[in-house]
């Protein structure tokens, strides 16, 4: 058997499965009287996916040809990387809601960590000033540009295609 999705009430879980234990085996999703942090030998949950994985660590080198490396997504053979730039000017929103505004795309879908075959030449005006920010997809998941520190997440016009 596996906790749910199911929150019925706060700190309530749903199940779902069966158990070798209880000789149940037969499909059943209902909410039980069961605190989330419970324990029992045939109890558990699954992760089939990690959706929206946010990127780590990003670092900028060399302001003549700007380039960027991040830490990859744990476990993500497979995983592709969009490098984007925005306008700092641009910004807006909240805590619970980032507008990134115009974004463009200086890196689709790398294959490594790094955007060191395809650095960043432009120059900010003066006055202005620019950010950068990685997503990783790994097969149809795409990720995040990121959240706000209330949870939100970021979002953009423009940049790479999905």
């Amino acid at each position: 058997m596996e906790f749910n999705e199911t929150v019925p009430e706060t700190d309530i879980r749903g199940i779902r499965g069966g158990s070798w234990f209880n000789n149940i085996m037969s499909r059943f999703d209902r909410p039980v009287d069961m605190h989330s942090s419970d324990e029992f030998r045939d109890l558990g949950f699954r992760v089939a996916i990690l959706a929206g994985v946010d990127v780590t660590n990003l670092r900028g080198f060399d302001p003549a040809a700007t380039y960027f490396e991040w830490d990859p997504i744990p476990g993500g053979s497979g995983t592709t990387y969009d490098l984007v730039r925005g306008g700092l000017a641009s910004l807006s929103g909240n805590a619970s809601a980032v507008n990134l505004g115009n974004l463009t795309c200086i890196e689709d879908d790398s294959p490594d960590a790094t955007s060191l075959t395809a650095p960043d030449t432009d120059v900010p005006a003066a006055g202005t000033a620019f950010f950068y920010l990685v997503r990783s997809q790994q097969g149809p998941v795409i990720g995040p540009w990121g959240f706000g520190s209330d949870g939100g997440e970021r979002a953009g016009t423009g940049g790479c295609a999905p």
